[in-house]
């Protein structure tokens, strides 16, 4: 194929997926998480990369690790 193939993890209410980007900053942790707002109808997105410390997204931070193109595989765990 032409990109990378990233395989990514989800968890079993299929709403919490995770991945390993790899680039030239190295291998870095990343997790995309839906949650349920008031409106059953409506959920809101956080996607970022994983505090190693904490396990919550940090979504301010900027990997840039160049590797926009890859694809997701799911593998359900």
């Amino acid at each position: 194929m032409k990109y990378e193939k990233y395989y990514i993890e989800a968890s079993s209410s299929f709403l919490k997926y995770e991945f390993i980007s790899n680039g030239p900053n190295g291998n870095v942790r990343k997790q995309v998480v839906f949650k349920q707002t008031e409106n059953e109808l409506v959920f809101n997105v956080g996607f970022g990369d994983v505090d190693d410390r904490t396990g919550d997204i940090n979504d301010i931070v900027i990997t840039n690790n160049n590797d926009y193109q890859a694809f997701l595989i799911r593998k359900i765990s």
